[in-house]
């Protein structure tokens, strides 16, 4: 009876995780903190348990547990984007860009059309000066989007940012009028990370 035993830990730890999310989003950091980690007690390989127990730290300003977390995160479940995704993320933030721009890379391996590893790969490039990389980019983008090539990315850069890449002015112009017309939204959409719901190997949009 190992199997039913194992589908009970499962169930209970999919719905630690959900009550983490629900604390998450009231702002209750300590008690979700808690609840991701009953969820990893129970399934020690939920990934998406992992990778949200390392945001919510980040949320603390525990940075240093966070990015071990996710590391971790990482390292059990190599498959899995999103937390990829959200480790890139931290590593930036720490000033480890070329360690970052490996993980999303990864990313794109495994989810090639995901448009978070698309989107936050063209920053820490632009950081590092890599612009042949970043002219590729911006070229797929096109390639992917031909009708709307602003769409996957531009939300990403900031005004100042957009201006160093190679378009014509005209471009330039409709990507500060993009901008101007969503600071307001930007500034409550942002966030540490993104949450996740599943372990499963594509990343989750926000929430799901």
């Amino acid at each position: 009876m190992r199997w039913l035993s194992r589908l009970f830990a499962s169930a209970a730890a999919g719905r630690a995780n959900e009550r983490g999310i629900a604390l998450w989003q009231r702002g209750d950091y300590p008690r979700a903190e808690s609840a991701f980690r009953e969820a990893l007690q129970r399934n020690r390989a939920y990934a998406a348990a992992a990778g949200n127990l390392g945001m919510v730290l980040a949320a603390q300003s525990r940075w240093d547990e966070a990015l071990a977390v996710l590391g971790q995160a990482v390292a059990d479940n190599p498959r899995h984007a999103g937390a990829r995704i959200n480790y890139a993320g931290l590593l930036q933030k720490a000033g480890r860009v070329a360690e970052a721009v490996d993980e999303l890379r990864e990313a794109l391996a495994i989810a090639p059309e995901d448009p978070a590893a698309q989107a936050n790969l063209l920053k820490p490039l632009m950081e590092l000066c890599d612009w042949p990389a970043v002219a590729a980019m911006v070229e797929e983008f096109k390639r992917l989007d031909a009708a709307q090539p602003l769409a996957l990315w531009a939300a990403r850069l900031l005004p100042y940012e957009s201006l160093l890449l190679p378009f014509s002015p005209e471009l330039q112009l409709r990507l500060a009028r993009f901008h101007a017309a969503r600071v307001p939204s930007r500034a409550r959409a942002h966030g540490p990370g993104r949450l996740h719901r599943e372990g499963r190997l594509r990343s989750a949009g926000r929430l799901r």
